[in-house]
């Protein structure tokens, strides 16, 4: 049986992101991060939702015992066109933010950013 923070270690490596970078997504300190992947300490429900959200899965696979997700999987997502191990680290970090927001926060964000790349066009 896997245990949460065995599959968040999975998921973040196949992601190509390191500790730092998924800690700073979940406004975090990285030690924290570290030990729910050391199982040290288990994450809140609010993290678990983050979490799923950045790894593109439901809240509720990060709680199951079975580990359901391969890499292919997670490339078969919403987005998969995207592959983040090739961003530098500011793109990295706006995805990330980007996946913990909820929809409709989401949608907000991307309208800003849409209207802020209008402007700097001008």
């Amino acid at each position: 049986m896997e245990k949460i923070g065995e599959k968040i270690k999975i998921l973040r490596t196949k992601f190509g992101l390191t500790q730092k970078e998924v800690a700073d997504a979940l406004e975090l300190e990285r030690s924290t991060y570290t030990y729910y992947e050391l199982g040290k300490t288990i994450p809140s429900w609010n993290i678990v939702k983050k979490l799923a959200r950045i790894f593109r899965i439901a809240p509720y696979d990060l709680l199951e015992e079975q580990n359901k997700y391969i890499m292919s999987d997670i490339s078969s997502g919403e987005g998969s066109n995207i592959n983040i191990c090739n961003l530098n680290s500011d793109e990295k970090k706006i995805i990330l933010a980007l996946r913990t927001l909820s929809l409709k926060n989401k949608n907000k964000a991307i309208d800003s950013i849409d209207k802020i790349i209008k402007d700097l066009e001008k």
